[in-house]
């Protein structure tokens, strides 16, 4: 095992193909690789996590704006930072992943992707309405 296996189970597509598809493909894509990091997946994958990375021997995957679907879809007319106030994530829940207080800061320094999952629980719902 390792991070390609981890990569094709967690990432099967990227960022960019998944929010071609919309918002609900977004999420779900989202969804997906947050799962990928509970700790049970990691290890039968021989990965572990620092912060906001997968880990394989000295290769490395990183979350961030790139490799979300999310931001991918809502990035802005300068095309370098996405616009969280347009992201299904920070409508339903108003904060930006950047925040201290967010889901995803949480997940980053916890290791569990519970709040995150949630949150984008929560997104999915409203983009359902």
């Amino acid at each position: 095992m390792s991070i390609k296996s981890w990569k094709q189970e967690f990432y099967p597509i990227t960022a960019e193909q998944a929010a071609r598809k919309g918002d609900l493909a977004a999420i779900d894509h989202a969804y997906l690789k947050f799962r990928g990091t509970f700790p049970s997946n990691l290890k039968r994958h021989g990965c572990e996590k620092w912060k906001c990375r997968v880990l394989f021997d000295d290769l490395e995957f990183c979350f961030g704006h790139t490799t979300c679907a999310l931001c991918v879809r809502n990035t802005g007319p300068a095309f370098d930072m996405p616009d969280c106030y347009r992201c299904p994530l920070f409508v339903s829940g108003g904060i930006e992943c950047s925040q201290d207080e967010s889901a995803y800061r949480e997940w980053e320094e916890s290791n569990d992707p519970r709040p995150m999952l949630k949150a984008l629980r929560a997104a999915r719902k409203l983009v359902l309405k």
